[in-house]
């Protein structure tokens, strides 16, 4: 039985908050509910992990500055999206209320670009994990402190920046998000500018959505490749170099790495899902699960994982620094 067919015109009720005109209906659907939910308890999580791990990043100096610097930057900008997740996604979701397509589509785009940097950073840091573990010789070079990290920060910038901007060759095209769909969607100028989005509208994915799906995927899977390298170079001349090599940077060099190949692959999983596997599903509880819960998994694994891999970051298994003072008995 569909239940979405048996849904009535309730009641509705209309808050002005300022100049803003809020209409608020009651929620039908028990997938609303429970996605809304879900998704606001993911947002939550996501900015305190990531949050506590921006705190202490800078702060324990154990990333080294260009690693610590892009994983901050990386943190920074998920955590963002996870606060546009927490109060406009998963409350226009559970609430069904009416916002002004405007701003819709200026969040929609703010998360595209933040999404976009991020995806850009992660394969910048993958970058930096494989030349320290291949050419840990060339690394303080390649990746001196100051101008590696304004570079690449800029780069990230840069590219959120022109996938945000796509929709500027398509002028018909926005990006908005889908309290129906659950995701990101594309809407072109035949759309009506209202919360009832006709599906059918949404359903033609156009050239815009293609294009940023598209950058996304090639961010994601060179970072991938890039992690497949490192991983051959560990497996392979890690070993027979075992009685010469420095054990801690082995270790580090290891953990590092992990917590880049795991998220890349919840990344990839997502980018791939998003509008590959998604669009064979009509149920749009199975669409979250496999794209927009995809991409919110990866925000929090980025701040969960360096805090489960990284004694020094785990706030109950830190070491307090102590100073002890040797008297000289000729004192």
């Amino acid at each position: 039985m569909n239940i979405t067919s048996m849904r009535t015109d309730p009641p509705t009720v209309r808050i002005a908050l300022g100049g803003l005109n809020i209409s608020i209906e009651p929620v039908q659907q028990c997938s609303d509910s429970f996605v809304g939910f879900l998704m606001f308890s993911l947002s939550l999580v996501s900015i305190a992990a990531n949050g506590y791990l921006i705190s202490l990043a800078k702060k324990m100096k154990i990333f080294g500055y260009f690693f610590g610097h892009a994983l901050v930057h990386r943190s920074f900008v998920e955590s963002t999206n996870s606060v546009i997740s927490m109060t406009f996604f998963a409350t226009y979701i559970a609430a069904a209320y009416q916002i002004p397509i405007w701003l819709n589509i200026t969040l929609s785009t703010i998360y595209a670009f933040n999404l976009s940097s991020s995806y850009m950073l992660h394969l910048i840091i993958s970058l930096n994990r494989c030349v320290a573990v291949c050419a840990p010789l060339s690394y303080d070079r390649i990746f001196d402190r100051r101008r590696s990290a304004i570079v690449a920060s800029s780069i990230a910038t840069g590219f959120g920046g022109i996938v945000s901007l796509i929709s500027l060759c398509y002028p018909c095209s926005q990006i908005v998000f889908s309290r129906h769909k659950y995701d990101i969607q594309a809407i072109g100028c035949d759309c009506p500018v209202d919360d009832a989005i006709a599906e059918s509208t949404l359903d033609r994915t156009n050239q815009l959505l293609y294009a940023v799906v598209l950058s996304w995927c090639i961010c994601t899977f060179s970072a991938l490749a890039v992690d497949l390298v490192t991983l051959v170079w560990l497996t392979m001349f890690t070993k027979p170099l075992k009685k010469h090599t420095n054990h801690e940077r082995v270790g580090r060099n290891l953990r590092f790495f992990l917590q880049t190949f795991i998220l890349n692959l919840v990344v990839c999983s997502g980018v791939a899902a998003t509008h590959v596997v998604a669009d064979n599903f009509d149920s749009n509880i199975a669409r979250f699960w496999l794209a927009n819960f995809q991409v919110m998994l990866g925000f929090l694994i980025n701040g969960m994982a360096p805090i489960i891999m990284n004694r020094e970051l785990r706030p109950f298994a830190r070491r307090r620094s102590i100073t002890v003072t040797v008297l000289s008995k000729e004192a």
